[in-house]
């Protein structure tokens, strides 16, 4: 997979600066890895649950008004539009057509983002829960990518399993797989840290993110929660190859973090001896 020439990311929100990131080397036993920041961190608030969610729905959906839908689920598990909308240019930003498959879409937030991308042929969105399918589709309708995007309801792991992700893409020569899968409730947050082997659903997230790179692309964006270990993320590239780390910030609090795969992965300083770039993204 070959990236367009330029700066990847096209926001006018975007700033780039340079940072080495010699120090994070040594923390992931030499395996390289990137810390990509926006915004500033600050603590998060205390509100109950359905107070927290339904006072960001403008950030989960720019297009709420205009009659979303979302089950009890898509509410902690949707990502907000702009974090959705910057994992979307990282993806897609290829000189070829992208097709992703999102392998847990959800109720679509992530899906629509990438169906979004100019530069997105197709995206193949999997979900087992039919309720959310449907509210997938119709959310899909309303950002007017309907037609961008297939969605199929099914385990995702039986279709990986069993080659058939592999065949339907087989003709696509830049091909990403977008993970999230569920991270246990929003009750994960009250962990001081997320372990990806234990905590995960419905199974080991090392070992999900390693089936995924077996059976369909080895192009994978993984994104996780913000209290997971940076030394658990660098664990999960495969001996002498670079990842990305990456924290997501929206209006000063971290979200979530994200890990970059294969061609995702923007840096090869520990191969070239150039030093990284560090990316400041400013939030609304």
């Amino acid at each position: 997979m070959t990236r367009k020439s330029g700066p990847p990311h096209k926001r006018r929100k975007y700033t780039h600066e340079v940072a080495n990131p010699e120090d994070l080397l040594e923390l992931t036993n030499d395996k390289q890895l990137n810390e990509l920041e926006f915004g500033s961190e600050t603590a998060e608030n205390s509100t109950t649950l359905d107070e927290k969610y339904f006072a960001q729905r403008y950030r989960f959906w720019s297009r709420y008004d205009e009659g979303i839908w979302m089950d009890e689920t898509g509410w902690y598990s949707v990502t907000p539009e702009l974090i959705a909308e910057h994992l979307a240019n990282r993806c897609c930003d290829y000189e070829k057509k992208v097709t992703v498959i999102d392998a847990f879409s959800g109720v679509g937030g992530n899906a629509i983002q990438f169906a979004l991308h100019e530069n997105c042929e197709r995206v193949i969105a999997v979900e087992l829960n039919e309720n959310r399918i449907k509210c997938a589709a119709h959310n899909a309708s309303i950002y007017g990518v309907a037609d961008k995007i297939e969605f199929i309801q099914a385990d995702f792991f039986d279709l990986a399993k069993s080659g058939c992700l592999k065949r339907i893409t087989k003709e696509q020569d830049c091909l990403v797989v977008f993970l999230s899968p569920p991270w246990g409730g929003p009750e994960y947050i009250l962990s001081e840290e997320y372990d990806l082997k234990t905590m995960m659903q419905p199974m080991d997230g090392n070992e999900i993110l390693h089936i995924v790179r077996r059976t369909i692309s080895r192009n994978v964006c993984y994104l996780l929660p913000k209290n997971t270990p940076i030394k658990q993320v660098g664990l999960l590239a495969e001996p002498g190859e670079p990842c990305e780390y990456e924290r997501n910030y929206l209006n000063g609090k971290v979200k979530m973090v994200s890990a970059y795969f294969g061609g995702l992965c923007l840096l090869h300083s520990h191969y070239t001896g150039e030093e990284n770039p560090k990316i400041d993204v400013s939030q609304i």
